[in-house]
């Protein structure tokens, strides 16, 4: 990221960077992730925004859009995480099953929500990582 970016980008302020959220341009709405992380203590009202963006078309904004939202409020993450799992989109599917791996112990409450998935699940790469983190949570209980 150039200088020039961070500089703009660092004196925003958290509405501007939530309306780049719903930027045409990818990078926009991967910078305003970004920089919505990096300022998580002043973004709570930016939660409702990063919730929309973590089903983003684009992959990596919706992985720093669920960073995000993870640093800033870790339940909301797994409230919004828990009903992607219930997307057409696999690939939407597994960046969901990714981000509530990242967070670890603090994803239990989301472990029904994971049993149900995997019942549901017809991709077989997204059900062996479905069972993967569901033995980790256990193991975690």
């Amino acid at each position: 990221m150039s200088e020039e970016l961070l500089k703009e980008n660092a004196v925003k302020t958290i509405d501007e960077l939530i309306a780049d959220l719903k930027a045409y341009h990818v990078g926009t709405r991967l910078d305003a992730a970004l920089y919505l992380r990096l300022r998580s203590k002043e973004a709570l009202k930016a939660i409702p925004a990063l919730i929309e963006a973590v089903e983003d078309s684009d992959l990596a904004v919706r992985t720093k859009a669920a960073e995000a939202l993870i640093e800033i409020d870790e339940t909301a993450a797994v409230d919004a995480l828990i009903k992607i799992l219930q997307s057409s989109d696999p690939n939407k599917r597994y960046s969901a099953l990714f981000s509530l791996g990242q967070i670890g112990e603090k994803a239990i409450p989301a472990l029904n929500a994971l049993t149900t998935a995997l019942a549901m699940e017809t991709e077989i790469d997204l059900r062996e990582y479905l069972e993967d983190i569901i033995n980790a949570l256990v193991n975690w209980r």
